[in-house]
């Protein structure tokens, strides 16, 4: 899923105009989140030696009333 268009992406445009359109677009962290929620995904891992979206994850989860959890790497 991209958080560029919140839908699922096929890896295949994930070109360099994905990559700039991914810079100067609103990131829309928030309607991807409940859309994969939707879809039945629980644990959300982010992938950062600084993890700072775990608490918005956490914030979309309760506010869905999931059950889901967020994890930090690195």
């Amino acid at each position: 899923f991209s958080t560029v268009t919140g839908e699922l992406l096929d890896t295949a445009g994930m070109d360099g105009e994905y990559w700039y359109t991914n810079l100067r677009r609103t990131v829309r962290l928030e309607e991807t989140t409940r859309t994969l929620l939707d879809a039945g995904h629980r644990v959300f891992v982010e992938v950062s030696p600084h993890p700072v979206l775990q608490l918005g994850l956490q914030e979309t989860f309760e506010a869905a009333g999931s059950d889901a959890v967020a994890l930090g790497t690195l």
